[in-house]
């Protein structure tokens, strides 16, 4: 009897240990790394939006060819539309986004504008 008890705690313990791992694997997955555009922002949202405006403007100056832009900022894991970067990450309860629109003529960058902003559940 007291042997049975005993396996049946190790199954019971088992299986709940493969439950927890499951659920860590599937729904508390690591976050992406950030691009480098966005690492090692800090402060309030208002200073890391202004200082994600100044890098942005930095490597991106009007003039910078639209191409070279939306590789570079695809090789770095954003996800582009026609005149949009978008990056988000997810930790835990809580989303960062990071947005940058831009407009382009004859190819080339005309104008930049970005976003960040975090929910929180």
């Amino acid at each position: 009897m007291g042997r049975k008890i005993i396996t049946v705690m190790i199954e019971i313990t088992f299986v709940t240990a493969v439950i927890i791992w499951a659920v860590n694997y599937f729904f508390e997955r690591k976050p992406p790394p950030l691009p480098q555009l966005v690492a090692g922002l800090s402060g309030d949202t208002t200073a890391q939006s202004a200082a994600f405006q100044q890098r942005v403007e930095d490597k991106f100056p009007v003039g910078t060819p639209a191409g070279d832009m939306t590789e570079e900022l695809a090789r770095e894991g954003f996800k582009l539309t026609d005149t949009a970067a978008i990056f988000e990450r997810r930790i835990l309860k809580c989303e960062d986004h990071w947005e940058i629109d831009w407009q382009a003529s004859h190819g080339d960058v005309t104008w930049v504008n970005t976003s960040y902003y975090r929910s929180c559940l």
